[in-house]
């Protein structure tokens, strides 16, 4: 094979230089595919890890757009290491036979943290030696392909933590209202399912008597294993949904086919497609066993790093909403018990004359006002309703008692304790006449716990855990308003993208709380650095954004060149346990995009920002990077 790699790169660049993403790597593969007679040329993306199956991105002729990797050469590939196969290959690789194909190249594709995350291969009808340079010249080519691979990665994952978040959201938004709990389960089961085909899950919570589970959601389980783990006993040495109940531990079974239960089980592995289990068991903070989250793989293996941040994240998930349903359910059964206790309720009962003076007390408003008695009340002379509220208004109270009837009404009120704290009080109150006189029944449920978990959830929902910073979720429904005031008023406004160059080396060298740690402080920093009308969110892993109103290119260019700055002077001393104490310098890259009118909403805006980012870390990081369609 004799080639002018010269001209054969000069010919590349003039064909493809103004091209990016699979456009990109569609005309690189029919460039190469012509130029050097090849038979296919082709790019693909990992769709697994390690990998087992890829995707084809590109391809100078039509073919499968899956195939898996077991017998091709490509398998070869994705070890790491360039491959070169002169001839041979129908001979060698079954795949191959119908293919007439007799050489094969392959050039591995690597992510930011080197894993191999795709491969450009070339097949060959005839024996074929690939001369040094022209092999030189391919791989300078793949470390192309490789930048926009790894754009493509990101922006595959940007999308999928998008949807993850609003997906969580909406979990938390179906708890908040109160949807039944099955239904709650089984929506979240369906969500993680369509993210990842190649699981089923299922979640069960404990009887009454913590002896057996029973399963409440697993929408897509054969229902012959349905059948076989509800109502199975808890204890250790059974099926592994009830070995982590018992043990209170994640249980892993790697390979159904050999699980230990034997019998039955295995033979619906083999029937039903189910390769392995990973049970997580849902504890809360009294160290009760909640339930138990299971997912069942296609195929056998234990848990990768991802998949244990999923299950983690789903466990995290999933006991918030048991705890909101498990208090709600207690709520709905107190008050079936005061309806029929009301003199010996554990929560308040009162009677009121329409002067509010109490008439009766029971020993629980007792509780919740924390006075020992009614004698003590008396000696208080605090034996009106208004000398408990919150804000003493007299006034207020007597309009409330004048409008009762005999249809009882809920509302909501703050109530203060005699040590003068305050607590949520959900009041029930309904009037009725005895021997001629008008009385006021009033029942007082103490719901500060209540408040506080609706508070959590609403923070949970708007909220990124780790940082304090506003989540996506919430962040885009605010892009979206300050994007179409900006335009309505043609008004200056600016984005920015923020990126921590090379974050993995924080986890890899110091471990994950390392990471955390340096995400925490960048979070401080970028908020220090703005005004009170800017925003700033985490969107995700080690990307941050900002909202900049009534700012332009300059002022927006000048803001990231400030955080940029402020970011390189964080020198951050970090030890954890008894290791040795060590300095973290972060550096970040910083994408600008300026509204200049012409966008159709506010994601292309992002989208240049995001493209800006890109060219600041392609130009070697840490520095600003300002769209080019910015004024």
């Amino acid at each position: 094979m004799n080639i002018d790699t010269d001209q054969l790169l000069s010919s590349l660049l003039q064909a493809t230089g103004h091209q990016i993403g699979e456009k990109f790597l569609q005309s690189m593969a029919e460039e190469l595919a012509q130029a050097l007679g090849a038979k296919i040329v082709f790019v693909t993306r990992a769709l697994d890890y390690p990998a087992t199956r890829v995707q084809m991105l590109a391809s100078s002729q039509q073919v499968l757009h899956e195939f898996s990797l077991r017998g091709t050469p490509c398998l070869l590939v994705y070890d790491g290491q360039p491959v070169s196969i002169p001839e041979g290959v129908a001979r060698t690789f079954e795949a191959a036979k119908d293919g007439g194909c007799e050489s094969f190249v392959g050039l591995p594709l690597f992510s930011e943290d080197n894993l191999c995350i795709g491969h450009l291969g070339l097949f060959f009808a005839a024996p074929t030696v690939v001369p040094e340079a022209l092999m030189h010249l391919l791989q300078a080519l793949a470390l192309r392909m490789e930048a926009e691979l790894q754009r493509l990665a990101l922006e595959t994952r940007l999308e999928s933590a998008r949807r993850q978040l609003d997906f969580q959201n909406h979990i938390l938004q179906m708890a908040a209202t109160h949807q039944p709990l099955d239904a709650v389960f089984e929506h979240l089961i369906r969500g993680i399912e369509s993210e990842h085909p190649e699981m089923r899950c299922s979640l069960m919570m404990p009887n009454a008597q913590q002896t057996h589970l029973r399963l409440i959601a697993a929408p897509s389980l054969p229902p012959s294993y349905r059948n076989l783990i509800d109502g199975v006993e808890i204890r250790l040495g059974s099926y592994a949904c009830a070995a982590a109940a018992c043990s209170g531990e994640r249980v892993l079974v790697e390979d159904m086919a050999q699980h230990p239960c034997g019998g039955v089980i295995t033979a619906l592995a083999a029937t039903e497609g189910l390769g392995s289990c990973w049970a997580q068991p849902l504890i809360n903070g009294a160290g009760q066993v909640q339930g138990v989250f299971s997912i069942f793989q296609r195929y056998p293996g234990l848990p990768s790093t991802s998949h244990l941040a999923l299950i983690e994240s789903v466990a995290d998930l999933s006991r918030l909403v048991l705890g909101h349903y498990q208090m709600m359910e207690a709520l709905r059964l107190k008050t079936q018990k005061y309806q029929l206790f009301l003199r010996t309720a554990s929560d308040g009962v009162v009677v009121l004359d329409l002067n509010g003076l109490f008439v009766e007390v029971s020993d629980g408003f007792l509780r919740q006002i924390g006075v020992d008695s009614r004698e003590t009340l008396n000696a208080l002379n605090k034996t009106h309703v208004w000398d408990w509220d919150v804000s003493h208004d007299e006034a207020a109270c007597r309009a409330l008692l004048a409008q009762m009837s005999e249809t009882p009404v809920t509302f909501e009120t703050r109530k203060r304790r005699l040590d003068g704290t305050l607590w949520h009080a959900e009041i029930t109150a309904s009037a009725f006449l005895i021997n001629g006189q008008t009385l006021i029944w009033a029942s007082s449920r103490d719901i500060t716990e209540r408040k506080r978990l609706q508070a959590e959830l609403q923070w949970r929902a708007t909220t990124d855990s780790l940082t304090g910073l506003m989540n996506r979720g919430a962040f885009m429904g605010i892009f979206e308003l300050e994007f179409q005031r900006a335009q309505r008023h043609a008004r200056p406004f600016s984005v920015l993208m923020l990126d921590i160059d090379h974050f993995k080396l924080f986890n890899d060298c110091h471990g994950h709380h390392a990471g955390d740690v340096v995400l925490h402080q960048i979070a401080q920093t970028c908020q220090a650095a703005l005004r009170a009308e800017d925003i700033v969110c985490r969107l995700g892993g080690e990307e941050f954004a900002f909202l900049l109103p009534e700012t332009d290119a300059t002022g927006a260019r000048e803001v990231a060149e400030k955080i940029r700055l402020a970011v390189a002077a964080l020198s951050i001393v970090y030890s954890q346990g008894e290791g040795p104490t060590v300095v973290l310098q972060p550096r970040c890259s910083v994408g600008v995009a300026t509204l200049i009118g012409c966008e159709r909403n506010h994601e292309e805006l992002l989208s240049r920002a995001d493209q800006a980012l890109y060219q600041a870390k392609a130009a070697g990081r840490n520095q600003v990077g300002v769209s080019v369609e910015s004024p």
